[in-house]
């Protein structure tokens, strides 16, 4: 009933660091300390110089693996250049749950342009509901926005043919400078700012978050049309809720 594709494209690096166990060498040596007492200081040395060497290397493994790897969308990191996992498409009709395990960051796309009834995306992780339409729907979501999140169903409820597409977070769309779009929307704008001027023109709840600097915020919740100017720190991914056209310039 529902068929897959994998289409490619975070990347992630680990060191080991290896120590290696001298005990035994220094159970031995006890007559030959005895015996050559004035390799003792040349000794103490050596070993000064391997044990600093090694605490150096672990210091920078340790930060190399702080930078690289993330859990959640701080738009202050940048997306990885290899996604975490293969980009899944799923279509079908009807209501159907698709499984598929996510730990990481991820656009949830859905479609069902011909669905006449109530439209709904439903998944087990943290952001619940993604959908909750009369009718037809098009947009974008994030998903495993927290530390630690996973996400491994998607259950749909639709009355029409559909198509459910799941994405690193690589594959967001990445724009320098004002950004215009319709309806949901996830986008990553990276250029620098601190506040934007946005506009909303449509009829339904109106939300932008902000993911910038390592937290999340909630700038605008409305519901209708909007203009304004809202603190909004960038560069940082940004989800959109919309039922009209929306635009984001950021100053």
């Amino acid at each position: 009933m529902a068929s897959s594709e994998e289409n490619s494209a975070k990347d992630a690096s680990s060191v080991l660091s290896d120590m290696q166990n001298t005990a035994s060498a220094a159970k031995a040596g006890r007559p030959w300390f005895r015996k050559k007492r004035f390799f003792l200081p040349i000794l103490a040395i050596v070993l000064i110089i391997i044990f600093a060497a090694c605490s150096s290397r672990g210091q920078s493994t340790t930060q190399s693996g702080l930078s690289s790897g993330t859990a959640s969308v701080a738009a202050d990191t940048p997306a990885p250049a290899t996604p975490s996992f293969k980009t899944q498409k799923v279509t079908g009709s009807g209501d159907y749950v698709v499984k598929f395990e996510v730990d990481s960051p991820a656009i949830v796309t859905f479609s069902c342009p011909n669905c006449s009834g109530n439209t709904v995306l439903e998944t087990d992780g943290a952001e619940s509901l993604l959908v909750n339409e009369i009718g037809g729907y098009s947009g974008q979501h994030l998903i495993n926005t927290g530390d630690g999140s996973i996400t491994t169903k998607f259950s749909i409820t639709a009355d029409a043919k559909w198509t459910l597409t799941i994405a690193d977070i690589s594959a967001v769309r990445s724009v320098s400078g004002p950004v215009t779009g319709k309806g949901d929307s996830v986008v990553n704008l990276t250029s620098s700012f601190d506040t934007a001027a946005v506009k909303n023109v449509g009829e339904g709840n109106f939300a932008v978050y902000g993911y910038g600097a390592g937290s999340q915020d909630l700038v605008i919740n409305e519901i209708g049309s909007y203009k304004g100017v809202v603190n909004l720190v960038g560069p940082g991914v940004v989800e959109i809720t919309s039922s009209g056209a929306w635009s984001i310039t950021p100053q």
